[in-house]
């Protein structure tokens, strides 16, 4: 056994990791691709710097592989994808797409007549909880999760046998599900995430009331992001009069609406703001005040950046002339 760590998106590093295995072991017959990392999120909020550890291993991996093997007579390059490709699931588009890209990796490798290639779509392993560990701070999600595992994971002596079953065919992509795998998709489309806001707002509209001094404490805004914030609150839960110390997940909100609501922070203040701000700080205030850091944060990094600018437009004369003044002025 060889076990190396190295970084699987740099061709130069996987090619000398086949060298060291061949003068090893010998000539490779096969390879199995199952390296992975995933993440969480909205697509509107995400930046390329979050998309790309998780295109790294798929994407950049698969083809470092391909280029370090060049010209091998393998028997299997076996890639591991997941049903989540075709099906996609929430907060998770980066991670959907690089599976995506291997299904199309082993389309393309079969149609230019390379090494059998094949990408496995699993559909919810049982031995696999990364899903659940990554929502910890969605616990509706998360318990989804687990028990969509339980009721229909693959168990891993099923695996091992599959797995050797698609070894001695030919097809270049495998959906491995316990469902009704098309049916499924079916039922997907017509819960579309459109449907599921419209259903949050039918239950807003059916909750909404005018808040009394019975529900607790009342805390008025106290600038004008606070109010306009509060204003969101009022709209999102159907109520009127809410304090700006109200606990979100206590007015009854839930994964789905902090992701809506998170969406119209981006829009209303023009913030980026991660979700699990919410989960930290669940109330008008907190998440005003948050707007507030943002901004003084933008700000700050605007005015370095427009220093730097003035810095580097200087003469070396000017430089040390506006130096010598800033020590005299000290």
């Amino acid at each position: 056994m060889l076990i190396h760590k190295v970084d699987f998106t740099s061709r130069e590093a996987v090619e000398a990791i086949i060298s060291q295995a061949r003068a090893r072991f010998g000539e490779i017959n096969g390879v199995v691709h199952s390296a992975s990392v995933t993440s969480g999120g909205m697509i509107q909020l995400k930046t390329k710097e979050m998309v790309a550890p998780v295109f790294a291993p798929k994407v950049l991996g698969t083809r470092a592989l391909q280029s370090a093997l060049a010209g091998s007579r393998l028997d299997f390059f076996v890639v591991f994808s997941t049903s989540l490709a075709l099906t996609g699931v929430f907060g998770q588009v980066d991670y959907c797409a690089a599976n995506a890209f291997l299904d199309a990796f082993a389309h393309a490798n079969t149609l230019r007549g390379d090494n059998f290639t094949v990408s496995i779509d699993w559909h919810v392993p049982q031995w696999e909880t990364w899903q659940e560990a990554s929502l910890a701070s969605m616990p509706e999600f998360q318990a989804q999760f687990a028990e969509a595992r339980e009721a229909y994971g693959i168990k891993l002596a099923e695996g091992v046998e599959l797995f050797r079953h698609l070894l001695s065919h030919s097809l270049p992509q495998v959906i491995v599900s316990t469902q009704d795998f098309q049916a499924l998709i079916d039922e997907q489309q017509r819960a579309a995430g459109t449907s599921l806001l419209d259903q949050l707002e039918t239950n807003r509209a059916a909750k909404a009331r005018t808040r009394t001094e019975a529900d607790g404490d009342y805390v008025a805004p106290q600038n004008e992001v606070e109010t306009a914030m509060a204003a969101l609150w009022e709209e999102l839960f159907g109520l009127q009069r809410l304090s700006v110390n109200d606990n979100f997940f206590e007015l009854g909100g839930n994964s789905l609406l902090g992701i809506q609501l998170i969406s119209r922070v981006r829009k209303d203040f023009q913030v980026e703001l991660p979700l699990n701000r919410l989960f930290e700080t669940p109330t008008a205030a907190g998440l005003a005040a948050a707007i507030a850091e943002t901004r003084l944060r933008e700000k700050e990094a605007e005015e370095i950046e427009r220093l730097l600018r003035e810095i580097e437009s200087l003469s070396p004369a000017e430089l040390e002339a506006t130096l010598a003044q800033e020590l005299k002025n000290e």
